[in-house]
């Protein structure tokens, strides 16, 4: 799991890197296109052309496909991110379960085996909390852009949010997955190792 967690984490780094530098580089090529409009339209109403420009159209053509390939980037990297966040909770919950069972069944002290293992589960579901909010505010500030609502500042804001927030959460999640991994190797071992001493009690004559 802490492998297969990295590969997601580094992929995703890029992926919140990459959809942060196209959200500029539309944003900035919108501001071009919205200004060199007036310009451009002024000087061909006094010069009688009633067409656009070329290089205005370009310009806008530009920005339109940079923001197009902002939102479906962004779409695609914030869902995985809800997606990484629900793995990595339930993974700490479920192996949660596992630990408490396998020291309940080995007639281990329970409470005290837990406990580790809670205060991991207590901070990844702090940590989850904290990460969703600024996915929540990048969408409804990049909805509130799309919908012409002039938000770039605050979305973009949340943009460095997001990245930010995830960037320093990913080795903390790491970190714990390891050692929530091994503390399960080392309770299904104490228990395998119960379990086989009880049997070969049970098999040794007169005990």
């Amino acid at each position: 799991m802490a492998r297969i967690f990295q590969w997601a984490a580094i992929s995703h780094a890029g992926l919140l890197a990459a959809a942060l530098v196209l959200g500029v580089r539309a944003r900035s090529a919108r501001l071009e296109a919205m200004a060199a409009a007036p310009a451009a339209s002024m000087s061909h109403v006094a010069a009688g052309a009633p067409a656009a420009p070329a290089a205005t159209l370009d310009l806008q053509h530009s920005a339109g496909a940079n923001m197009s390939l902002h939102v479906a980037l962004a779409v695609f990297t914030l869902l995985a991110a809800c997606l990484i966040q629900t793995v990595v909770f339930t993974y700490f919950t479920v192996t949660g379960k596992l630990i408490q069972q396998a020291l309940a069944l080995g007639k281990f002290d329970v409470p005290a085996g837990m406990a580790p293992v809670k205060r991991r589960k207590a901070w990844i579901t702090r940590m989850v909390a904290l990460s969703i909010l600024p996915i929540v505010l990048a969408a409804g500030t990049g909805a509130w852009g799309i919908a012409g609502v002039p938000q770039q500042r605050w979305h973009l804001a949340a943009g460095l949010l997001v990245t930010l927030v995830h960037v320093l959460a990913y080795p903390a999640y790491h970190r714990r997955i390891v050692e929530n991994g091994r503390h399960l190797d080392d309770a299904m071992r104490a228990y395998q190792e119960q379990k086989a001493a009880a049997a070969r009690a049970a098999a040794t004559p007169g005990t």
